[in-house]
């Protein structure tokens, strides 16, 4: 009998060294500091007309920094689990014969089509 639970085991091998709550509570620290202290950080730097047409988000460019606040987040999340946890982003993914595969296997029969 094959063991269905080998393939989860692997994955989650290299986080069972360092799951102390200390751990996980230092890289979620990071990412609210990012997340929160960004916009805080353009409130100060930014001269007002710049942040009424951030938060308005009305031309490409204020909507380009707007997910570039995500990407601020995203970094300082990934940054801190390296440091941390000593892992990277695609440790957390899985690995890339079965992404791939699952990605093809569930995208594959969504077609958008737009209406214009």
């Amino acid at each position: 009998m094959a063991d269905d639970y080998a393939l989860h085991r692997d994955f989650i091998r290299p986080a069972q060294a360092v799951t102390h709550p200390r751990n996980i509570a230092k890289v979620i620290a990071v990412f609210l500091a990012a997340f929160f202290g960004f916009p805080v950080l353009m409130y100060v730097f930014l001269p007002a007309w710049a942040l009424d047409a951030f938060y308005a988000g009305d031309t490409a460019f204020t909507t380009i920094a707007q997910f570039g606040l995500f990407g601020v987040s995203a970094w300082a999340f990934l940054y801190a689990l390296r440091r941390v946890h000593g892992r990277g982003c695609f440790s957390l993914i899985g690995p890339y014969q079965h992404v791939w595969f699952d990605l093809r296997l569930r995208g594959g029969g969504c077609r958008i089509r737009c209406v214009a």
